[in-house]
């Protein structure tokens, strides 16, 4: 369940013409102000690269340009199939290719790869939003979100 103001929406849809759930709010609560004052500091390497907004999250900007807050997991996962998106392998990972993190088999967040991954760890660096607060440059492996389970995709057509 959202602690945002879920009421305005954009029209949004997948290349199939299916309508995705999202919504707008520019506001930030005090609570996550400080949540995430908090977990930015614990990411030194890190490259803050924004001001915080709840304008819109990881998935927003990744895969709707900036324009809105897309929060269901289930969206994503359509938006990855009806889109055309193909997982790719992290080593022939390119700029411009999806990151995708899973936690407990759902979409926890994604980015967009801005540097390819070098040998030997093959780690990329990414360019995400972290929830509400703001975006960052970060190596794949250094974000507040669960690494276990990270996926790459690409469209090829």
């Amino acid at each position: 369940m959202s602690l945002l103001n879920t009421d305005k929406k954009i029209i949004l849809q997948t290349r199939k013409g299916n309508n995705i759930s999202n919504f707008q709010n520019p506001e930030i609560s005090e609570f996550n102000k400080n949540y995430f004052a908090k977990i930015e500091s614990q990411y030194k390497n890190a490259k803050k690269r924004s001001e915080p907004t709840g304008l819109y999250n990881c998935h927003g900007m990744t895969f709707a340009s900036r324009r809105c807050f897309i929060e269901d997991p289930n969206e994503i996962l359509m938006i990855l199939k009806e889109d055309d998106y193909c997982e790719i392998n992290y080593k022939d990972v390119l700029p411009g290719d999806i990151i995708v993190y899973f936690s407990n088999g759902d979409v926890e967040h994604s980015g967009v790869v801005v540097e390819e991954p070098k040998k030997p760890l093959y780690v990329p660096l990414i360019f995400s939003k972290w929830s509400v607060h703001s975006e960052f440059i970060h190596f794949a492996n250094d974000c507040p979100y669960d690494k276990t389970n990270i996926k790459y995709y690409r469209i090829f057509k």
